[in-house]
This record gives C-alpha cells, sequence and structure tokens, in this order.
C-alpha cells in the first residue's frame, strides 16, 4: 500500500518538476537564447536593444539608455565571454536608442556617419562559430556600391565582417568574401556561419551563400561598421548573438525562431 502511495505521489510530481526543469530540458516554451540549445551551446556574445541596463550611454556608470533617443554605449552584456567596454568615447560617435521600433522592440539607430560600438581585445573566439543579427539597413543606402557593415572583428590580419558588400550584396568575410543577393530595407535575421570551408549565410532561414569564407577567429568586436570607423551602417540593429561552434540546423532553427517571434519576422525553418 505505502509503494502504491509512493508511486501515485510520484506520477503527480512529475509534470511539476518537468516545468521547473524547463529552461534546461527545453521543455514548457521557457526556452530563451542564453539557455543551452540542443547542443548545450550558450552565446559566448549577446548585444540586445532591449537589454535595459545592460546598455550603458556615457553620461555615467549608472546612466543608462532606456528613454527614446538616449546615447547608447556597453556597459555589460549577456554572454559567457566578457568584453573590455566601449573604446569609442565620445557621445557623437555612438548610436541612439530608439523605442518601439519593430514589434514594439528598441533598436539601436546607427546613423553611417560616425556611429559604431566598440569593444576593446576580448578572449579570442576561433571558427567555427555562429553569428545571429536582426537589422534592417536604410533604404537610402541599400544602393550606394559602398561596403556597410553590421559586424566586424579585426586584429592585426584578423578580419571577420557580416553586412554588405560594395557590390550592394549580402556579405560575409572572413579572411575571403563571399556575397550573393541583392540588399534590401526588410527587416531580416541573418544567420551567418564561419567554418572554413563549410561557411554560409542564410536570411531569415533562406540559404543566400556558401562556400570558403576564410578562418579569421573573433578577438574584438566593432557593431555598425568597421574597427576604423569606416564602412559605416546605416539603419537599426536590434540584437546580436555569436555562438561558439557551427550550431546544428535544429539549433540555428531554435534560435530563428525565437527572433522571428520577438520581432514579427517571417522566417523559414532551414531544411
Amino acid at each position: 500500500m505505502k509503494k502504491s502511495l509512493l508511486l501515485l505521489l510520484c506520477l503527480l510530481l512529475l509534470p511539476s518538476i518537468c516545468w521547473g526543469l524547463g529552461p534546461f530540458l527545453n521543455l514548457g516554451g521557457s526556452w530563451t537564447p542564453a539557455n543551452p540549445t540542443g547542443s548545450g551551446v550558450r552565446p559566448a556574445h549577446w548585444f540586445k536593444a532591449d537589454g535595459g541596463t545592460n546598455c550603458q550611454f556615457t553620461t555615467g556608470a549608472s546612466v543608462y539608455a532606456l528613454a527614446d533617443g538616449d546615447v547608447v554605449g556597453w556597459a555589460t552584456q549577456y554572454g559567457t565571454v566578457a568584453i573590455s567596454g566601449v573604446s569609442n568615447p565620445t557621445t557623437a560617435n555612438k548610436p541612439i536608442l530608439r523605442t518601439n521600433v519593430k514589434n514594439g522592440k528598441p533598436v539601436w539607430r546607427f546613423n553611417s556617419t560616425a556611429n559604431i560600438l566598440q569593444s576593446g581585445v576580448i578572449a579570442t573566439l576561433a571558427q567555427p562559430f555562429t553569428v545571429f543579427a536582426v537589422a534592417a539597413e536604410d533604404a537610402t543606402q541599400i544602393a550606394d556600391g559602398a561596403y556597410r557593415l553590421i559586424l566586424s572583428s579585426f586584429l592585426g590580419t584578423n578580419d571577420m565582417e557580416v553586412g554588405k558588400s560594395n557590390g550592394n550584396n549580402f556579405y560575409m568575410y572572413g579572411g575571403t568574401a563571399l556575397s550573393d543577393g541583392a540588399m534590401n530595407a526588410n527587416w531580416t535575421i541573418w544567420t551567418t556561419v564561419f567554418n572554413g570551408l563549410s561557411s554560409g549565410m542564410y536570411l531569415s532561414g533562406v540559404l543566400a551563400i556558401s562556400g570558403q569564407a576564410g578562418a579569421a577567429n573573433i578577438q574584438c568586436i566593432t557593431i555598425g561598421g568597421y574597427k576604423t570607423g569606416s564602412f559605416l551602417f546605416k539603419g537599426d540593429i536590434a540584437e546580436i548573438l555569436i555562438y561558439p561552434g557551427a550550431l546544428s540546423t535544429a539549433d540555428k532553427n531554435q534560435v530563428g525562431q525565437y527572433l522571428s517571434k520577438k520581432y514579427a519576422i517571417t522566417y523559414t525553418n532551414i531544411p
């Protein structure tokens, strides 16, 4: 009798136990990019305009970019690899926060004149790695025949870039340039895998580029342009995630669907 009662109690408690473990088991719809993917991989770097007090601006260590029009700098970030802060010190050279832009979410708005966010040297992230970005380029620059970078990393001869090429195509570079497809002003979920010969870029789940992209690592991070202040982006960037490793198809789709729901962007599962 006691054994039967104990078994019944365990069965009754099992759903609650599983639900409580949901963030770790991916049950109960509680998954976020900060929790392990199917491969158990956490993001090394995760920047987002709705990060609240994780996005400081330049007037002091306790004054945060929360209101529309606030200047944005980095204080801390979500992710497993620490960054050393913003090396671009002037307010004029930082993007601004715009609230309620995409599906009610804020964005960082870059003006292509001087706006970048830039870290110092960070712990090296070697290939393979997978980059996600949620961004929309301003329509005035889609066909301007210039490189416009959403994200880059440069130290010495190590150079990684994601954005638009001078041929107005979607573009990735890790020592070798890959580009294809005409750039547009649509909000897009960029999924870019840097993995030597097996590199590629997916636009909201649809493969646009594949091939050899070189072997560059990440040793610093610049959002909205290039480290030297060139190749500047004009438009809105809402979120960037960088995962160590070439994520599985299931994991890429898991992140893609999360971003799709958050920003109301149509996403097609990678087959």
